[in-house]
């Protein structure tokens, strides 16, 4: 070998050897000072989640109850008709208010009549239902008969309920129709024009809150009033409304909702239009009520519309001989609903249906911190309509101290339906180095922020006083 390649070598070799004297050092360094520190033993514990069947109690979806109001000047004790009307209503988080201002079809509302509106709202807010609400002129198909001669008076009757409406926002959900035709609904009125729809849409969002919901009975009428021939880029008025339709499943054009040949008077057909909804219901609520026995609300059918129409809710009394059919169905699906009927499966599924599909705790040693990860996903026909408060709180046990850390508000993007969609993933770090030893437990908190109720999850846990625990662990 040359001189020089051999020195060339030996100096390589000093190199190396250097250089690994050096790591087995710091080594030495990391596991002295390792030894100096005080660092706490941690035992933890993790919770397991499946999804269950169990029927939940959330706000703004499920099945509602109807109640119907006529307005006039005389004082109306409405806790006390609420006392009545209230006794049957147990497994609905939403009410239908009805009401009726056909004694003043022909002049402006007076203090009287506000005065009973308002106090009907605050008389509901005892029953910590969100509502739905409908004003109307006519309970009797005679509404050319009922309404207003004149728009304008119907115009000064949404201005009058500003107030109203404002005051009591956090209990609306949804406001259904614009005040005109046969029961509300939007047909068999003198009103019906592109140009009335517009105008009398624009004035309810004028009076109204912004986070309040509005609905039109059809896309048609949808598109008519905002202009727009697809659900996409919602802004102003348009991200607002929404739809109801009171012929849901009737037959193949839900009772005049759609067109059975083609488009007509802005009506496109039954497969245009639900698919529609289904784009329509990822930004705003779609709901209403079942009618007439027939092919198209079968079971298997109608969890395929409804699923596809992303309905948040539904009527718990009509059509009685429908909800019955389905009743009559059993769940052989393999999945968690096994044994369950088909009225009970509907109703788990009708909104949002969230539910933590995994969760993990675990320590960092190097940082000193707890990483806490939890996914959330939604198998209810629809999103969740208002981003609810998001936490993770910690009790720590020997004193009960509570420690709430608030996370990112993204459930919304949770389309539901069962559509294709990646679920929301929640990531926390939470450094140690400052706890006290001692045991803790961590949990998950979802509430609604318009009325302060828990949102429930369909997980086999039972929610606690602070939320769904994660899991534990214990600092010595």
């Amino acid at each position: 070998m040359p001189l020089m390649n051999w020195g060339s070598a030996v100096n390589a070799g000093k190199a190396r050897a250097a250089t690994l004297l050096t790591a087995f050092f710091s080594i030495l360094l990391i596991l002295a000072w390792c030894l100096t520190q005080k660092f706490p033993q941690v035992s933890i514990q993790t919770e397991n989640f499946r999804e269950s069947p169990r029927q939940l109690d959330n706000p703004n979806r499920g099945f509602y109850c109807l109640l119907a109001f006529q307005i006039a000047d005389e004082p109306t004790d409405y806790n006390l008709l609420l006392d009545e009307m209230m006794k049957d209503t147990s497994g609905t988080s939403l009410s239908l208010v009805e009401i009726n201002l056909q004694n003043y079809r022909d002049c402006a509302l007076t203090s009287a009549a506000l005065t009973n509106i308002d106090n009907l709202f605050v008389a509901l807010k005892h029953w910590e239902k969100q509502l739905i609400v409908r004003f109307l002129y006519d309970w009797d198909g005679k509404n050319l008969e009922q309404e207003p001669e004149n728009l304008d008076l119907i115009l000064t009757h949404m201005e009058q309920l500003e107030y109203v409406l404002r005051e009591h926002s956090q209990s609306i959900f949804t406001l259904q129709g614009l005040f005109v035709g046969h029961w509300g609904e939007m047909h068999g009125t003198a009103y019906s024009s592109t140009e009335d729809f517009r105008v009398l849409a624009e004035k309810l969002a004028a009076v109204t809150d912004p986070a309040t919901y509005l609905a039109v009975r059809t896309p048609a009428q949808w598109r008519a009033i905002t202009g727009q021939g697809t659900p996409g880029g919602l802004t102003g008025l348009a991200a607002r409304l929404g739809l109801f339709n009171d012929g849901m499943l009737g037959n193949e054009s839900d009772w005049g909702t759609y067109h059975t040949s083609g488009e007509s008077l802005g009506r496109r057909s039954r497969r245009e239009e639900l698919d529609f909804q289904r784009q329509l219901s990822l930004k705003t609520p779609n709901g209403g009520e079942i009618i007439i026995d027939n092919p198209y609300n079968d079971f298997e059918a109608a969890v395929d519309a409804l699923n596809t129409m992303g309905v948040t809710y539904l009527n718990r009394d009509y059509d009685r001989e429908v909800l019955e059919k389905w009743e009559q169905t059993t769940i052989w699906d393999g999945s968690c609903y096994n044994g369950l009927n088909g009225l009970e499966y509907i109703q788990c599924h009708l909104g949002y249906r969230l539910f933590i599909s995994q969760a993990s705790l675990s320590y960092d040693w190097i940082s000193r911190s707890l990483e806490v990860e939890i996914q959330i996903e939604n198998t209810g026909f629809s999103p969740l309509y208002r981003e609810p408060k998001v936490q993770i709180r910690l009790l720590r046990r020997a004193d009960g101290h509570i420690a709430d850390f608030d996370l990112p508000q993204e459930l919304r993007r949770l389309a539901g339906g069962g559509r294709e969609e990646s679920p929301v993933k929640y990531s926390l770090h939470l450094s140690l180095a400052d706890w006290e030893k001692g045991r803790y437990a961590l949990y998950f908190s979802l509430t609604d922020t318009h009325s302060g109720q828990s949102i429930l999850l369909a997980n086999e846990q039972d929610q606690e006083d602070l939320g769904y625990l994660i899991g534990s662990l214990e600092l010595s």
